[in-house]
């Protein structure tokens, strides 16, 4: 098929258009395009939205299927999964190269690789959220950036598609390892190939980024649409709040493989949950659903799949209508007093509370009196921010 035809046949595609999507060649074994980024694409942060790239990444998947179907015959999505892996920002283009993988007398399956100018990859078919060390550098530099953004207030973090995470990328290649500038132990993965010294070394990049996101001043709600293994529970596990869709399930299946957490996943388990469910986990390696991750105060509510975003949104409103001051202050003193004696914890608690008092103090608590604070329930019920 020429570029002509193609570019003809995506005027057929909804959405293709809108997103300004051109293709460079097609071929039954191959379809290449791209898409500029665009403001009116992007969110509110100037990222190009997850949406558009799933549009282009299915759109020349579409195209490649097409281009792979026996003579009369038609099409349709069966599935479609992406896992991105950066953010692409103003002034990138991102490329695209769709090419399949079986074709079968009834179902066709097409992989969409994506990238950036550079060649540095976005999205691709899913892993499940799998973190290669790309991936976990590229949490790093975000959760740099929010650390350093006095206007973000609260972080959601949630999976894409089926899953939260899975936890490290076992199916990684060289391509996944080969933007670690700037992150710890990222300069010693980019040197090495022994499969155990990149193993270790990766588990640090993961323990890092998890205390990072731990000690991070604003709040962390973990939405967890899916499974959670692995490191992927550890990532949960360093979010300040975990709100579960009844299809998450939680599990560590290290001990199966020879080893276990070393990335602060065992220490936020025993803190959180307590030892007895801990040395349960662990020991048996074995996975818990989410109403058992409920009665271990794992998670602090369980909520129907097609709600989880919005119970999430609702708590992160919740947070967003108090004084970020006090908020602040008290993530930091629960997280402080862990493990200590009695007497720190009072004196730390006593110290930071009283220290935790604005300027807005005495507006806040005034509203308080007269009634007409934000969030309020019953009688005298007001509106969340």
């Amino acid at each position: 098929m020429t570029v002509d035809a193609a570019t003809q046949l995506l005027a057929a595609m909804p959405f293709a258009a809108a997103a300004g999507i051109e293709i460079d060649t097609a071929s039954a074994e191959e379809v290449t395009g791209r898409m500029p980024w665009a403001p009116e694409r992007c969110t509110t942060l100037g990222i190009l939205h997850g949406g558009a790239l799933m549009t282009f990444a299915d759109t020349l998947g579409a195209l490649c299927a097409f281009l792979n179907l026996p003579p009369g015959a038609g099409t349709s999505t069966i599935e479609s999964k992406t896992n991105f892996f950066r953010a692409v920002r103003e002034g990138q283009v991102v490329h695209a190269r769709s090419f399949p993988l079986h074709t079968g007398r009834t179902v066709i399956v097409v992989q969409t690789d994506l990238g950036d100018g550079n060649g540095k990859r976005v999205a691709q078919p899913e892993r499940r959220n799998a973190l290669s060390s790309n991936t976990l550098a590229a949490l790093h530099r975000e959760f740099d950036r929010i650390a350093g953004d006095p206007a973000v207030r609260v972080v959601v973090l949630t999976g894409e598609g089926i899953g939260f995470c899975a936890g490290a990328d076992i199916k990684s290649g060289p391509e996944d390892s080969d933007d670690l500038g700037g992150v710890p132990g990222g300069e010693l993965l980019s040197r090495v190939s022994n499969p155990t010294v990149v193993t270790f070394a990766a588990q640090e990049l993961m323990a890092s980024l998890f205390e990072k996101i731990h000690r991070l001043r604003v709040p962390v709600i973990a939405a967890v649409n899916g499974a959670a293994h692995g490191g992927g529970f550890a990532l949960a596990l360093a979010c300040d709040i975990r709100i579960a869709s009844e299809r998450a399930r939680f599990g560590s299946f290290e001990a199966r493989r020879g080893f276990h957490h070393a990335d602060g996943g065992i220490v936020r388990l025993v803190n959180i949950c307590g030892a007895g469910v801990a040395l349960e986990m662990l020991l048996t390696a074995e996975p818990i659903d989410a109403e058992r991750a409920l009665r271990c105060n794992l998670v602090s509510r369980v909520v129907p799949h097609e709600r989880l975003m919005e119970e999430a949104h609702t708590v992160a409103r919740q947070i967003l209508r108090n004084s970020q001051t006090a908020v602040r202050s008290a993530k930091e003193t629960i997280l402080d007093i862990i493990g200590r004696p009695l007497d720190d914890q009072l004196r730390i608690e006593a110290l930071n509370g009283y220290s935790s008092l604005g300027a807005d103090t005495a507006d806040r608590l005034q509203r308080f009196y007269e009634k007409t604070d934000a969030g309020r329930a019953g009688r005298s019920e007001t509106p969340l921010p």
